[in-house]
């Protein structure tokens, strides 16, 4: 990550367990979890960013009364089935009426994975992971979506996932640079602007991209795709954040 994503682009945080609410709205057939990634990779590609990190992320709440094995036995599985030569750290997590198990491991050199089971209110659960890589190349994002939408499809789960991509932009332009580059990554997806959020530190894009499957109602709207930009102070380099259907990390 550049020295400008770490001082001047922690404007927003959406914490990894949280944040997973916001998007249980999801819509739209299942694509198999790579279809989006690819997609989304190739459209920041061409709009001239230069992906630094790509975090897949996946929740799934289960309702009330369904037949669902343990925590413990569900994380044994991910650990087997997904990453069998890494060892994973599992601690308790609680929050608000919420409490469960949280696993942590690194895979690979570059690669985190979090995946938490969490029991709340009622018998519902809910599960979640995150899957970071540094340093990303495509055929390896291509890769980890597979092994995770695998592994989402055997527990009887929807396979697609959400999508993270941030890197500094390389383009050139005139004026605010910060909504040039965003433009050109919606652009890149043909996507129809839905709204815009401007201040001096971020400026931000959600839209809807015909090229991208899901979406979340806003209103009487869809959005899919959320892209944001900032400058930074060191030396006035353009660092991008985008992310399909909202971007899930702090940015």
């Amino acid at each position: 990550m550049g020295k400008g994503m770490g001082k001047t682009a922690r404007v927003v945080q959406v914490w990894w367990i949280l944040a997973l609410f916001l998007v249980a709205g999801w819509t739209g057939r299942d694509t198999g979890g790579t279809e989006n990634v690819q997609r989304l990779w190739e459209a920041a590609m061409s709009a001239g960013v230069i992906a630094q990190e790509v975090t897949l992320h996946a929740y799934r709440q289960v309702e009330a009364g369904a037949q669902m094995a343990r925590p413990e036995a569900l994380l044994a599985r991910f650990q087997q089935q997904v990453i069998p030569t890494a060892r994973m750290t599992v601690a308790s997590l609680a929050r608000h009426e919420w409490a469960g198990l949280r696993a942590t491991g690194a895979p690979e050199t570059g690669v985190t994975v979090r995946v938490a089971v969490l029991d709340g209110p009622g018998g519902t659960r809910v599960v979640a992971m995150n899957w970071t890589r540094l340093a990303p190349r495509a055929a390896d994002v291509r890769r980890d979506a597979q092994r995770l939408s695998a592994w989402l499809a055997a527990e009887g789960f929807p396979a697609h996932l959400d999508i993270t991509l941030r890197g500094e932009w390389k383009g050139a332009g005139a004026g605010d640079l910060r909504e040039t580059a965003t433009a050109a990554v919606l652009r890149a997806l043909r996507a129809t602007v839905v709204e815009v959020a401007v201040d001096d530190a971020m400026y931000s894009i959600s839209g809807y991209s015909p090229l991208l499957s899901g979406g979340l109602a806003t209103g009487s709207r869809r959005m899919n795709i959320q892209a944001a930009a900032s400058r930074a102070a060191e030396d006035g380099a353009v660092w991008v954040t985008v992310g399909t259907p909202l971007i899930t990390v702090e940015y």
